[in-house]
C-alpha cells in the first residue's frame, strides 16, 4: 500500500492520464472521499466513505432508489473536487520510481520497498505531530 500512496509503482501512463477528468462516458464515477470529514460531519467512521458523481439522469434515479438502503448526502462538486484533485490531476512521478524498478528487476520487491519506501522514524513523529495539530485546529474552529 506504501509503494502505491507514494507514486513509485505506478505505470507510466498514470502520471499522465487521459481519463482525469469531470466529464465522463459513463453513468456513475466512484472514488473514495479523502476529507469528507471537512464537508459532512459525522461521516468519517475510519471504515472510508465513497464519492459518486452522477453524469446521466439514469444514474440520478438508479441513486435515489439507493437512497432507502445507504446513507447517502448530496454535496456541492467543486467542494467534493477540491478534496480529492486525484479525480481530474494525475499524480506526479516520484522521482525514485526508476530506482525502485531497477532494484524490483534485479533484487526483489522487499528490497526495493526497504530501501525507497519504508517510512523512516522522524517521517512517522512528523506525521503523529500533524495529526495532533490537525486535531487541536479542528477543536479550535468548531468552538468560534
Amino acid at each position: 500500500m506504501q509503494v502505491f500512496l507514494q507514486n513509485i509503482c505506478l505505470r507510466p501512463s498514470c502520471y499522465s492520464c487521459r481519463f482525469k477528468t469531470i466529464s465522463r462516458n459513463s453513468d456513475f464515477t466512484l472514488a473514495d472521499f479523502w476529507g469528507v470529514e471537512r464537508i459532512l460531519e459525522g461521516y468519517n467512521d475510519n471504515k472510508g466513505t465513497s464519492l459518486v458523481l452522477t453524469h446521466t439522469k439514469k444514474a440520478e434515479n438508479i441513486l435515489i432508489q439507493l437512497k432507502e438502503n445507504m446513507m447517502i448526502s448530496s454535496i456541492d462538486t467543486k467542494k467534493a473536487l477540491a478534496l480529492n484533485p486525484s479525480m481530474s490531476e494525475s499524480v506526479e512521478v516520484n522521482r525514485l520510481r526508476n530506482l525502485f524498478i531497477k532494484t524490483c528487476d534485479k533484487h526483489s520487491f522487499e528490497k526495493a520497498f526497504i530501501k525507497y519506501c519504508s517510512a523512516k522514524y522522524s517521517a512517522k513523529v512528523r506525521r503523529h505531530i500533524a495529526d495532533i495539530v490537525n486535531k487541536i485546529i479542528k477543536r479550535l474552529t468548531r468552538k468560534t
